[in-house]
């Protein structure tokens, strides 16, 4: 069973938008989406059309997400709209 921030934070990632990829990556310092990409595993131009909500995250690039990002994400409120 997972617990309560595990739930929390996968929720967030779920609902991740354009907006939220883009505040995560200056909030990580200001990485390139081609920084991302390559910490993702997936393309820079995968990057771009999340940042232009065209597509979201799928699965895997989710579990990504977290793995990569998760302290990021849970740390800061600015996430938490996607709880809504």
């Amino acid at each position: 069973m997972k617990d309560r921030n595990t739930f929390l934070l996968e929720a967030k990632v779920d609902h991740l938008d354009g907006a939220g990829i883009k505040y995560l990556r200056d909030k990580l310092g200001k990485i390139s989406q081609e920084a991302m990409a390559r910490q993702l595993g997936v393309s820079g131009k995968t990057v771009f059309r999340w940042e232009k909500d065209e597509t979201r995250p799928r699965s895997l690039a989710k579990q990504a997400i977290i793995r990569e990002y998760g302290k990021e994400i849970s740390g800061d409120n600015y996430f938490d709209r996607y709880l809504k």
